[in-house]
């Protein structure tokens, strides 16, 4: 049953001169409950410190990396230009804050939750940042008019994931998924309990149409068709949910709480969910509920090789785009199973059932692709494992830009990381076309160091002077747990 909401929704209070205002309140500090969540993984000091070391894009073709990092859109904005290394304060630093930091779970009664920020709010304010809720809020014009925020659920125990952009294959499991790691654990117990989340659109749905601003209603999202990946994760992990059918709509319908629980870093830190701690106890989380083997990655008579494929991307029942499309997929592949006659070379679509998905990508010794959701598998890669991502060398009159996303994880897992740059695919159509040889290179390399050497001298903080003289660039790492200046909450998100 849908009613109005009990009092008058009002814009935050951004200022003190501003009046018809509902005040803001970000003192997480307040709302901690006594509920212990679960336990950090087990982790070295050593595996700490690589976390807070610097990042290391490694490449064997030098030349077309430079001229491409001397082109302003080839990288994203989100990784600093400058090139070194953190200086060894800031790392131990960075080591001692690592080490100290503790999951915390918050809990606030009797409030309401909308926007695809899960915003909390109730009569007397917001619970967040002013400037949080003025970016997630959507209040003035005529379709909020026509469509104003109604209540239309009531739950006793509502627990908030966090995952703006909906149901795509990143995003389920590298936000919603690690937004819950240590907390669902401890609140599966509670019946009442239900987590919010959306595993049915990825938001492509939404861009153009009538809901592109507004929601869908909660009702007819109950009847939503779950991604095949998203079912299996959530069935697997034993999430109980309830559809929150936002993905990235600033106003839609608002379910009532007497009850939310949610990580205390859950409405502010904008890199959470990428932080190394969640990371590495979802690793944890998946690995055992899928039964993944624990063995370490260890040198083998045959080593396994996947080569994403995209060539279906653009199909209607696709969940990609073809804006990612390998133009020569197929020339590729044939390289790579040339050049390695004696080892497992497989290719990878995503159409495969999920369990064998994650025991594809768990046994492989390097994965091959462009940039896309597929490398979000990596989070069950062993240790030492290689990422191969594809790069544009321009993306000149295009508004997307290579993304850092999969060098910071790889950072996080302690995966080596490698990108092959196309140089020849003009900046204004889609898809790559890298050369074979460019790509068998990278793979051998890669095999190369994590067969050679344990995962341990290959992820010293000194032991890569030591590695074979491929070129490399390293950048500072600013995954930080109290960052001194906040990443920008702007940017556009890319899977």
């Amino acid at each position: 049953m849908t009613t109005s909401l009990p009092f008058p929704l009002l814009p935050p209070c951004t200022s003190t001169r501003v009046s018809h205002c509902l005040p803001t309140n970000a003192r997480s500090y307040q709302w901690r409950a006594r509920l212990q969540p679960s336990a950090l993984p087990q982790l070295s000091r050593d595996e700490l410190a690589y976390a807070c070391g610097a990042l290391r894009m490694r490449s064997t073709q030098p030349p077309a990396v430079r001229s491409a990092l001397a082109n302003a859109t080839f990288w994203s904005e989100w990784l600093p230009s400058r090139r070194g290394v953190r200086n060894a304060t800031a790392a131990r630093r960075c080591v001692g804050r690592l080490a100290a930091w503790r999951p915390r779970v918050c809990q606030l009664e009797r409030v309401f939750i909308a926007t695809a920020a899960q915003l909390l709010f109730n009569a007397s304010g917001y619970f967040a940042p002013a400037h949080r809720v003025a970016a997630s809020l959507k209040l003035d014009g005529r379709a909020a008019r026509r469509r104003p925020f109604a209540v239309e659920a009531t739950l006793r125990h509502a627990v908030l994931s966090r995952n703006e952009y909906g149901a795509g294959f990143y995003h389920v499991l590298l936000d919603t998924l690690a937004s819950l790691a240590f907390l669902w654990p401890v609140l599966r117990a509670d019946a009442d309990a239900a987590v919010l989340l959306n595993p049915c659109t990825t938001g492509r749905e939404h861009l153009h149409g009538a809901d592109r601003y507004t929601a869908p209603s909660l009702r007819a999202a109950q009847r939503c068709e779950r991604r095949p990946y998203a079912a299996a994760l959530l069935d697997a992990l034993a999430v109980r949910y309830v559809v929150y059918p936002y993905t990235r709509q600033p106003r839609g319908p608002v379910v009532a709480a007497a009850k939310a629980s949610f990580m205390c870093s859950h409405p502010f830190h904008a890199t959470y969910h990428r932080n190394f701690w969640y990371i590495r106890r979802l690793r944890e989380w998946v690995v055992a509920a899928f039964r993944l083997p624990l063995a370490p990655l260890a040198a083998a008579s045959r080593a396994s090789i996947v080569l994403i494929d995209r060539t279906h991307c653009g199909d209607a029942a696709a969940a990609c785009d073809d804006s990612r499309g390998v133009v020569n997929h197929a020339e590729l592949a044939l390289a790579l199973r040339r050049a390695f006659p004696l080892d497992e070379v497989r290719a990878f679509s995503g159409e495969e059932p999920f369990a064998s998905q994650l025991a594809l990508f768990r046994r492989a010794d390097v994965l091959i692709g462009p940039h896309g959701a597929a490398f979000a598998n990596s989070l069950v890669c062993r240790d030492g494992a290689a990422l191969v991502e594809f790069h544009r060398a321009s993306w000149q009159g295009r508004g997307e830009r290579n993304s850092p996303l999969y060098v910071l994880l790889a950072r996080l897992l302690r995966l080596q990381y490698w990108v092959v740059v196309d140089t020849t695919t003009p900046a204004q159509e889609k898809g790559y076309r890298v050369l074979p040889a460019d790509v068998v290179a990278s793979a051998r390399a890669a095999l190369k160091a994590s067969t050679r050497r344990s995962a341990r001298a290959l992820f010293n903080a000194n032991a890569h002077e030591a590695m074979p003289p491929h070129w490399r660039i390293e950048y500072p790492n600013w995954i930080d747990p109290a960052p001194r200046h906040s990443p920008r909450s702007n940017l556009k998100s890319s899977t």
